[in-house]
């Protein structure tokens, strides 16, 4: 990964916390195509998943807690299954 790339899965980072959830600038196509969704695959345990409905870009961070806008709708429950096996 280089430096700009970098600096776009943080910017996404910078954005979910400050509950910015739908429409985020994607690193790969640079439309404002990205929205947030997270899963809880065991007790204790959030990921926050950030995924381009224009391109195939997906990518996916260790929450070290329970992320403040999470919210049962937001639960990706394929991708949820996913990070349980």
């Amino acid at each position: 990964m280089n430096g700009r790339e970098l600096g776009g899965h943080v910017e996404l980072l910078r954005l979910e916390s400050r509950g910015v959830l739908d429409d985020l600038p994607c690193p790969a196509c640079g439309a404002d195509t990205v929205q947030v969704r997270y899963t809880n695959p065991f007790e204790g345990e959030y990921r926050v998943w950030f995924l381009c409905s224009r391109c195939d870009f997906r990518t996916r961070a260790q929450a070290s807690g329970k992320p403040p806008h999470y919210t049962p709708e937001r639960v990706d429950e394929e991708l949820q299954e996913q990070d349980r096996r």
